[in-house]
């Protein structure tokens, strides 16, 4: 654009699509864990679906943190420290 363009060389920044800040901001939020459904509305989408079919590969894997988490739902386990626990698994 007559703005854009002459900004980015003047900050000796390579020219990239104006478009490319929206997606680059959306997905560092995204990444970071800002809400998605939040994201959805300010970005003006339509359907939620239309987001994370855009920018869902952001969003942080969880089956690592849920797989841990499933001992402390169960048992009442604290896993985050060995002493933090006063109940014992059944053996």
């Amino acid at each position: 654009g007559q703005v854009f363009n002459p900004a980015l060389d003047r900050a000796s920044l390579r020219r990239v699509p104006f478009h490319a800040l929206r997606h680059t901001n959306v997905s560092v939020r995204i990444a970071n864990g800002e809400d998605p459904k939040y994201i959805q509305l300010q970005l003006g989408h339509a359907s939620f679906q239309m987001t994370m079919d855009l920018y869902g590969h952001w969003l942080p894997r969880t089956d690592k943190k849920y797989e841990n988490g499933r001992d402390d739902i169960v048992f009442g386990l604290d896993n985050r420290t060995p002493e933090s626990s006063n109940v014992t698994a059944p053996i």
